[in-house]
């Protein structure tokens, strides 16, 4: 008689640890989690607009120093390409 109550308490203890199929609830959710895609569409638009705002920042890092470049080697030329004119004779 005790013996069949100590096992119908030890039954009812692991269903509430274990449920009924013998899997813990850890192992339960974990099943779930792996299943379940609901929030995919969203880490891979994350993924991808962090992809293309680091491909923005690059590009804009290599063309300020081009453009710097460029600048530089126009403004060079004009620069030794102007004379400054004899001063002009004047009346006063």
């Amino acid at each position: 008689m005790l013996v069949s109550q100590l096992r119908r308490i030890l039954a009812s203890f692991d269903d509430v640890l274990f449920g009924t199929d013998g899997f813990s609830r850890e192992a339960r959710l974990l099943s779930r989690l792996r299943s379940d895609d609901s929030g995919q569409d969203l880490i891979e638009y994350t993924l991808l607009a962090s992809f293309i705002g680091l491909v923005g920042v690059l590009a804009f890092q290599y063309l300020g120093s081009t453009m710097k470049t460029i600048y530089e080697g126009w403004d060079t030329n004009v620069q030794s390409q102007w004379e400054t004119p004899p001063p002009a004779a004047s009346g006063y």
